[in-house]
């Protein structure tokens, strides 16, 4: 792989996606390279938008927005990645990468693995919206990985790692 100029972050919001998200930023700055922080957001629509409720799905999206984005801005400014472009995805997990990465159109994607078997590697990301290289790193055994960030991780495995770390 050549020096990456775009290193896109995948991160949840836990202390695994701190973690990815450290990683990421070490490498873009090592490669001299622009640096994003990416969440893909899996909140299932029926969660205020039912008969009853006075929201619609796009509705919700636009304020969940605002909050991921500030929570993404703090992760940003904790890590020391104060310039970091924030980018927020809303088509759920299996999409919401190729989403991502379409509309940033990085070199790198980084992310978490939840795979205890201490799965680490890289392989190519590869959607109908954007093809590039990918990382996979282990999250810290102390980490965690919410449902949707492990459907990140786990639209990645097929992609093929490298090499499996026992």
């Amino acid at each position: 792989m050549t020096h990456p100029r775009r290193v896109l972050a995948i991160v949840d919001m836990g202390r695994s996606g701190r973690e990815v998200a450290r990683h990421a930023w070490g490498i873009a700055v090592r490669q001299g390279a622009r640096f994003a922080l990416g969440h893909v957001a899996d909140w299932g629509q029926d969660l205020g938008c039912d008969e009853f409720s006075p929201l619609t799905p796009h509705e919700v999206e636009l304020r969940l927005t605002k909050v991921i984005e500030r929570r993404l801005r703090t992760l940003a400014n904790h890590i020391g990645a104060a310039e970091a472009a924030t980018l927020v995805s809303f088509p759920g997990a299996s999409h919401g990468l190729g989403e991502l990465a379409g509309r940033w159109q990085p070199d790198l994607v980084v992310v978490g693995s939840g795979n205890h078997h201490g799965l680490a590697g890289s392989a190519t990301l590869d959607t109908p919206e954007w093809s590039c290289a990918a990382l996979v790193i282990e999250v810290p055994a102390s980490g965690f990985l919410p449902s949707a960030a492990r459907r990140i991780a786990d639209t990645l495995a097929p992609w093929k790692p490298a090499h499996r770390l026992r």
